[in-house]
């Protein structure tokens, strides 16, 4: 019953990710972040996004989830691809991909922020 529960969970997760996703830039659609992390990751991840976060190990995957968006794409992590964990200034940060690091080198502190405020 759990794992029906969970697969309903990730179907729907799924279906709203492809809807609104379709690439790293600056003109992707931005996550709603208006819900708690708990909730946005168990209602906005497909089983695309999960299979990509489920290739991070254990602790990185948590991180990763809470965190939910790239600061430089503002896209879902995992729906460019399993996300790229950086340590910038110390302080580890997930991107949707390669694309993004120079930005997020460039101005971390930013970013820091949009993570930071979400």
């Amino acid at each position: 019953m759990r794992s029906l529960t969970i697969s309903a969970a990730l179907l729907a997760m799924m279906g709203l990710a492809v809807t609104t996703f379709s690439g790293c830039g600056a003109n992707d659609a931005a996550v709603d972040q208006s819900q708690p992390i708990e909730t946005a990751v168990q209602t906005d991840v497909d089983p695309e996004v999960a299979a990509e976060l489920a290739k991070l190990p254990e602790v990185d995957r948590q991180l990763a989830a809470a965190q939910r968006i790239c600061p430089v794409a503002d896209g879902l992590l995992g729906s460019m691809g399993t996300p790229k964990k950086l340590t910038v200034e110390g302080r580890d940060v997930f991107i949707c991909c390669e694309g993004c690091e120079e930005k997020l080198r460039s101005d971390p502190e930013k970013y820091f922020a949009k993570i930071d405020n979400q």
